[in-house]
């Protein structure tokens, strides 16, 4: 069997395309307030796209699905509440079912993030996925089956 996938540094394909940097899907049952910002490692040889879902912290549905290039931000409002996020990271994209091929790594935030409002303020989250030095967002590698 044959899959067509795409580097995330090359250009698009007919198939294997990788998304643009935004919301794939939303199972929210209200509009997003909160501010949500992921920050990705500048496209180099090593840098990966990422596939990341927002999973509702007490149910354990999948409310939010992104895709986010490498070197770029995703930069979106969610609805609030207490969300687990999870993401699938890679070089070669071969599309939602098969996400990075064999070589896909996933991975879970170590504590869920509370996206909130009090008053008029409104509480979010961001989060920088590669390594900063006294970064404060612990991760874990999962399997797939826990993606």
């Amino acid at each position: 069997m044959s899959i067509c996938g795409h580097k995330s540094g090359s250009s698009p394909g007919l198939s294997g395309d990788r998304p643009e940097t935004g919301r794939l899907e939303s199972a929210a049952k209200t509009k997003g307030v909160a501010p949500f910002k992921i920050f990705t490692e500048k496209e180099t040889e090593n840098a990966s796209d990422f596939y990341l879902k927002l999973v509702d912290a007490e149910s354990g549905n999948t409310v939010y699905v992104f895709y986010v290039r490498s070197g770029e931000t995703l930069d979106v409002k969610v609805a609030l509440g207490t969300y687990v996020l999870r993401y699938a990271s890679g070089e070669t994209w071969y599309g939602p079912e098969h996400l990075y091929g064999p070589r896909t790594r996933y991975a879970e935030g170590g504590d869920p993030l509370a996206f909130s409002q009090s008053g008029n303020m409104v509480y979010g989250n961001s989060v920088t996925l590669y390594t900063v030095l006294g970064g404060n967002f612990d991760t874990k590698n999962i399997d797939a089956g826990g993606f």
